[in-house]
């Protein structure tokens, strides 16, 4: 499937909203600043029916690597024969993780809530004991560069692994500027001549949410200290990021 461009999706959207609604973005709002207010839009039609998204919006980490972490850090220790290891980074924010597999995809790790992963690990059943399992959760670990966010956990028998994910990303183009194995990211990424992922029969839908919104906050504006002055110069709605 074909998605067009961030920079023409921003484009598309301030004339919708000002021939549907008869807003206008305010000037001093970047593309990029328009670009993750209307993600907020996309996340929620996507969010609304998860289960029937195209797979086309899915997208694929190729090479996530993990460490051997101490037990400590894990909610109980690890059955005989396996350790726990943590991606090296965290994952992008998504709406969903479809898969995580072995590099090469001869092998799919069995998804697990982290508080659930006791239970499992305790189960009576051999096979469901000794079962390879991925989950993930929130961390701010002191020691390691990358900081807080969503990391990745597998239980596997090796002391390292490199795995693939497969998500549908909260914010596509972190996914398509996401570091290499090596951690490295393009510095010449540009974000303006990246695709908006979203299916072309629900820009429009975005678009109405948007600008509905958009104009509802303009309106909340309009001389909102009641002196005469028209307040819709600032910036009708905050982004959602900077």
């Amino acid at each position: 499937m074909e998605f067009d461009s961030v920079k023409t999706v921003v484009k598309a959207f301030i004339k919708h909203a000002a021939d549907k609604e008869g807003v206008t973005v305010d000037s001093g709002w970047t593309t990029r600043q328009t670009y993750h207010y209307l993600l907020a839009y996309r996340n929620t039609i996507l969010g609304k029916d998860l289960k029937n998204v195209s797979r086309s919006l899915y997208q694929v980490i190729k090479c996530l690597p993990f460490e051997l972490i101490d037990q400590n850090e894990c909610p109980c220790a690890a059955p005989s024969g396996l350790k726990f290891l943590r991606s090296l980074w965290p994952a992008p924010p998504s709406l969903k993780i479809d898969s995580v597999t072995s590099l090469i995809g001869n092998y799919t790790y069995n998804e697990v809530v982290w508080r659930n992963l006791v239970h499992k690990l305790n189960s009576r059943n051999k096979a469901v004991r000794e079962r390879a399992y991925w989950s993930s959760q929130t961390q701010n670990i002191e020691t390691n560069p990358y900081g807080e966010g969503e990391y990745i956990y597998l239980l596997n028998q090796e002391d390292s692994q490199i795995a693939k994910v497969v998500l549908l990303a909260e914010d596509p183009l972190v996914v398509q500027n996401f570091r290499d194995c090596k951690g490295n990211i393009n510095p010449c990424f540009d974000p303006e001549e990246q695709t908006f992922m979203l299916d072309k029969k629900l820009l429009v839908v975005m678009y109405d949410m948007a600008a509905k919104q958009l104009k509802a906050g303009q309106e909340r504006k309009l001389d909102v200290n009641n002196d005469g002055r028209d307040g819709t110069s600032e910036n009708p709605i905050t982004p959602i990021k900077s």
